[in-house]
């Protein structure tokens, strides 16, 4: 007989993953914490009903491998240069600081170097599925605290391969080799290169071919080889499955399938690291955790602070603001799910005894639980803590290539001179082509830009660009908003702009504001915030679509320029719903079909000709003159007293008899 007991082991997992997805989705809590919470309690410390977590684990390492995927998929060459001075000093600072104060402790209380590096590496990584999961529920990936956030995190996921190569070599018997581990690591190194550079020339060509044949299923299966292929070959090489997956991410990242590969191969992951996670709160002995509740939470409380506050220096030196810096900190303050396979390693590795499992285990767990209340409290907390201490934005003295205060003062300068301007908040893609547009056309206007690349580019661009997060006031009150006509907000991020317009607003009540959204259900929202106008992405792409539709009907460009104008002016409600009156709508099929355009010009033996416009006639044939078209240059809306002279063009509008009987009466041939 075959044991199907790991199939009933597997069916009380599943019926326990769909109900805490279930559960996430109302109660609005990241699902992950669910599954660690879930294992603890279904695991054979708790209620037993499954016995031995073994018969799960094949799988949860199988999670782990496309864990390792994915994250090596958020990789690219281009984001880390991009991010590098945040990146390496705040990144590279907190995984240093947090290994060196470990050992230092470690070696006061007579710890073990190896397992003293071993604590640092558990402390030092947060969880990035965690972080990505709650700073998505809440739309703030994007935002200040989002991208500080996930930029340590980067980092911090970087650390993961020096980390899986170094770890083998902690638990050494006796003195250390280190030209021995300096060697195994030069060869793990060269290891790593080989497959890179190989899986480099190869996994495109492969894909490519694959992507030719339009087959879905074969180019999954692709995928799953190249993933599990690379990972047995940095196995076979004497790396980890995990360090090969990650490489097999990071090679895949540069393709251009790479959404499509997150894609297919998002659902079959998110299943694997759900099992992981059950599996790692199976090993949690709840005996332990009601005996030693005081010594956890201490440790908790501990090890929140040391990475909330390690951060808020960190950055703080990188003249970030102290609110920025806490909340980022807050935000990173968990032990990750890669904490997890370290301390795993140092338990085989008799780094770690039973004990000293069990606290980081419990611990890690705590402080993943906490996380959601810390993430969304952040900013808050971050706030009140910059005001209680009294602290400046940022430090003043100079760190590295930009110092605030002297570029403050510089564009202080600058803006004095600035009246009537425009502010554009954001040098994104749209508000780096908005600027330009401003430039050529001699609209003054000034760029406020947080990410320190895109103020470089801006800097080098514009002659009015300030460097800050437009989100906090001291920063908004030195754009002259006072003196200011419009402000345009080029973010989506809905809790960014609404601080941006509330604070807009104090300071200038009349500022006309232009926001922008990205969906439909959006729009009324950010006009409860103060914007004057809303522009959403997705009713711009319909109306431009409607235009095409007209066009090709040889509707009157000047007919599709006023429906168009109907619509926005009227905030978009005729195509989200809110419907003009009927009668208006079923009149506008007459008025498209009897309404046209028509360019006229004036010929020498005219009857119009050296006449005024009162005095032709044309008035009363009922048609409008929209415009006269005088040696290329065009007269809107021309005035009673204006004269016709020979070769003026005329653009009116009206019925198709209209239209004739004003051809006949000015004496006007059709311009073609």
């Amino acid at each position: 007989m075959h044991d199907f007991s790991i199939l009933k082991d597997l069916l009380v997992i599943l019926a326990l993953i769909i109900s805490i997805i279930f559960l996430a989705h109302h109660l609005k809590f990241p699902s992950i914490i669910g599954f660690l919470i879930s294992g603890v309690i279904i695991g054979p410390n708790a209620l037993g009903w499954v016995q031995d977590p073994s018969s799960v684990n094949f799988l949860a390492e199988i999670g782990i491998v496309l864990l390792l995927f994915s994250i090596g998929m958020d990789f690219s060459i281009e984001k880390l240069i991009g991010l590098k001075r945040l990146l390496f000093l705040a990144g590279g600072g907190q995984v240093l600081v947090t290994l060196f104060v470990t050992m230092v402790v470690g070696f006061g209380f007579g710890i073990p170097i190896g397992k003293a590096i071993l604590i640092g590496c558990m402390i030092a990584l947060s969880s990035t599925a965690v972080v990505l999961k709650i700073l998505g529920d809440r739309k703030d990936l994007n935002g200040p605290m989002g991208r500080m956030a996930m930029t340590i995190l980067l980092f911090q996921d970087l650390c993961i391969v020096p980390m899986m190569l170094l770890i083998p070599y902690l638990g050494a018997q006796g003195d250390v080799d280190w030209l021995e581990i300096g060697s195994t690591l030069a060869i793990s190194i060269t290891g790593i290169i080989v497959i890179l550079f190989g899986a480099r020339i190869l996994i495109p060509k492969l894909l490519g071919t694959v992507i030719k044949l339009q087959n879905r299923e074969l180019f999954l299966m692709t995928t799953l080889f190249i993933t599990f292929g690379t990972a047995w070959l940095g196995y076979a090489w004497g790396l980890s499955l995990a360090l090969g997956a990650f490489l097999a991410g990071l090679i895949i990242s540069e393709s251009e399938y790479s959404y499509q590969i997150v894609a297919d191969i998002m659902p079959m992951k998110d299943l694997l690291i759900a099992l992981f996670f059950i599996s790692i709160g199976m090993l949690i002995d709840i005996s332990f955790l009601r005996l030693n509740y005081l010594l956890l939470i201490l440790t908790v409380v501990g090890i929140i602070a040391f990475k909330s506050l390690l951060v808020l220096v960190l950055t703080y030196l990188l003249k970030y603001p102290a609110r920025l810096g806490l909340a980022a900190g807050l935000a990173v303050s968990q032990i990750g799910e890669f904490s997890f396979i370290v301390a795993l390693t140092g338990k085989n590795l008799n780094l770690l005894d039973a004990i000293e499992y069990q606290i980081f285990l419990s611990a890690s767990i705590m402080t993943m639980v906490a996380s959601p209340f810390l993430i969304s409290n952040a900013m808050t907390i971050g706030e009140k803590f910059q005001r209680v201490m009294k602290l400046p934005e940022s430090i003043p003295w100079r760190l590295g290539k930009l110092s605030l205060e002297s570029a403050g003062d510089a564009a202080s300068e600058q803006e004095e001179t600035l009246k009537g301007h425009a502010v554009v908040i954001g040098y994104s893609a749209t508000g780096e082509y908005l600027c330009n547009v401003l430039h050529d056309t001699g609209i003054p206007y000034q760029v406020c830009e947080f990410l320190y690349d895109r103020f470089e580019k801006a800097k080098s661009r514009h002659p009015h660009v300030l460097f800050g997060d437009a989100t906090a006031a001291p920063v908004m009150e030195r754009m002259h908003l006072d003196a200011a006509n419009i402000l345009v907000v080029t973010t989506n991020q809905l809790d960014e702009v609404e601080r941006i317009i509330r604070l807009a607003k104090s300071i200038n009540p009349n500022l006309y504001t232009i926001a922008h959204t990205r969906t439909v259900n959006e729009i009324e929202q950010v006009y409860k915030f103060g914007a004057n106008y809303v522009v959403p992405e997705e009713l711009e792409t319909t109306i431009e679509m409607l235009a095409l539709v007209l066009r090709q009907y040889h509707v009157p460009r000047n007919v599709i320029a006023s429906q168009v104008a109907i619509i926005r002016q009227d905030k978009y409600r005729p195509i989200i719903g809110e419907q003009v009156s009927a009668a208006t709508l079923d009149q506008l099929p007459f008025i498209l079909a009897a309404t046209t355009t028509e360019a006229g010009m004036i010929l020498e033996n005219s009857p119009c000709v050296g006449k005024t416009v009162a005095s032709s006639g044309l008035k009363e044939t009922g048609v409008s003159l929209l415009a006269i078209v005088r040696d290329g240059k065009p007269i809107s809306n021309p005035a009673d007293d204006f004269v016709f002279q020979k070769g003026d063009v005329l653009i009116m509008i009206g019925s198709h008899a209209d239209i004739d009987t004003a051809l006949g009466v000015v004496g006007c041939e059709i311009v073609s």
